[in-house]
């Protein structure tokens, strides 16, 4: 995934949580998400979703982060 983005209009619905968190369910593996420390939304966004994943924070200088983390692969019943 190279870019994601929820337009204005549908800000403040939780689509962006829910969109990435479906996105990393269904896709599993290991992930890397940069986020600029100036977009207060995005880092918000990240650290919220990655949480249970335990990402490791890489500050690559003062404007760039990147989360580092892996998705496990779930056992379907």
């Amino acid at each position: 995934m190279a870019e994601f983005t929820i337009f204005p209009i549908h800000r403040r619905k939780h689509y962006a949580l829910d969109a990435a968190r479906m996105i990393l369910t269904e896709r599993p593996g290991k992930w890397e998400i940069k986020y600029n420390e100036k977009n207060t939304a995005a880092k918000k966004l990240w650290n919220t979703v990655l949480a249970p994943y335990k990402p490791q924070i890489h500050h690559l200088n003062e404007v760039e982060t990147v989360l580092v983390f892996e998705v496990k692969l779930k056992e379907k019943i």
